[in-house]
């Protein structure tokens, strides 16, 4: 043979050998066809790099809030792991968390440790790909990712419908880059904002003269309170444009504060809301400071009416935006007289955590959208 040929023959070998190397290396997404190894770069909420599988089927989620948006996100059937609370499944335990009694199934998983922060052992026992951490700092994804080596996506506590309202959107489209559902996320986005579009258009007509003035007591943050615990930024007050007696000068600037008991017969709302979670402390303080409480017009006309508890680990969105139909009924009957609440809060449901659940969370929590008596 010449050697010309040789030269031709091992010149096609080198080629064959780069092209068939080309196709294993090259994907449509700028990765590798085998998807394990097949990454992307996503920045979090802290704003950290974090570097995640393309395709991502095994996730935990620690710390309050994260596995509600990641349930949101229709990625439940991607967690492998729960803190050691999400097993309880009685009334007391699901309470108002909506996401959880939407999935019975995440008592079976394996725990992953206590609430708050799970066990760097038993997260890295169940194999996760990525780990979803609301986290009060970007040092704690940090060390989270370094003890582990698993990518830490962090997430924040710090979001809401209000001034913080591009970080909470801007959550939602972070978890759908790192799930593959972006869509969901402009889903929920405009879920939203046609909500608040549509209760904007419901209130915008009613003059202040016109507006009853409005009370919201036991409030739940931290922990159960009494009728003293309230809220100055109340967003089902915010969202209806409520006349709120409250303001943040009466809890020393912070959304959620406690003032006097003694201060309610002064304020004299005209309409009172109980956050169900704090009922019984509720009817507890009446029973004590019950000649003064009845002088409150409120108390003098049954004006007293139950709103569902959305803060439980975090905010349950969802049942937050119930509650505004609920005090929009009642605030303003003819702006809302098409609304059945029990209904709207079930459509709400079904978009946010795919099940019509109004029911089980008036079980759990002992109560509804209803008028309620704080007598003993």
């Amino acid at each position: 043979m010449k050697k010309s040929s040789i030269y031709s023959m091992a010149a096609l070998g080198v080629v064959a050998v780069v092209v068939v190397a080309a196709l294993l290396v090259y994907s449509p997404k700028g990765g590798s066809e085998d998807n394990t190894q097949a990454t992307i770069t996503v920045t979090d909420m802290w704003g950290r790099n974090v570097t995640v599988p393309n395709e991502v089927e095994r996730i935990v989620c620690v710390n309050a809030a994260a596995l509600r948006f990641i349930c949101y996100m229709n990625g439940a059937d991607r967690v492998v792991g729960v803190e050691e609370h999400e097993h309880g499944s009685t009334a007391s335990d699901l309470g108002g968390r909506t996401y959880r009694i939407a999935h019975p199934e995440f008592s079976d998983l394996p725990i992953i440790g206590p609430i708050h922060g799970g066990d760097h052992e038993l997260i890295a026992a169940v194999n996760p790909e990525v780990i979803f951490k609301c986290a009060s700092q970007a040092s704690d994804c940090d060390d989270l990712q370094n003890a582990l080596g698993v990518p830490v996506v962090g997430l924040t506590y710090n979001v809401d419908l209000a001034n913080m309202y591009d970080l909470f959107k801007q959550q939602l489209r972070l978890i759908g880059e790192v799930l593959d559902e972006e869509n969901r996320a402009e889903e929920l986005i405009d879920s939203v904002e046609d909500i608040m579009g549509d209760l904007n258009e419901r209130t915008a007509g009613i003059s202040d003269e016109d507006k009853l003035t409005a009370y919201v007591g036991g409030v739940s943050y931290s922990g159960y309170h009494g009728i003293d615990w309230t809220c100055a930024v109340y967003p089902p007050f915010d969202l209806t444009d409520a006349n709120n007696v409250i303001t943040l000068e009466m809890t020393m600037n912070k959304s959620v504060g406690q003032i006097s008991i003694e201060m309610l017969p002064q304020l004299d709302p005209e309409v009172i809301f109980i956050d169900w979670g704090g009922l019984a402390l509720c009817v507890e303080d009446y029973d004590k400071f019950k000649s003064a409480l009845d002088t409150v017009t409120a108390f003098e006309t049954d004006q007293i009416y139950g709103v569902l508890q959305y803060n439980w680990y975090a905010t349950n969105w969802d049942s937050l935006l119930a509650d505004c139909y609920y005090v929009g009924k009642i605030l303003y009957p003819d702006a809302f007289a098409d609304v059945d609440p029990e209904e709207k809060a079930d459509e709400i449901f079904q978009t946010w955590v795919g099940v019509a659940i109004y029911d089980d969370v008036v079980a759990n929590c002992g109560g509804g959208f209803q008028q309620v008596s704080l007598e003993g």
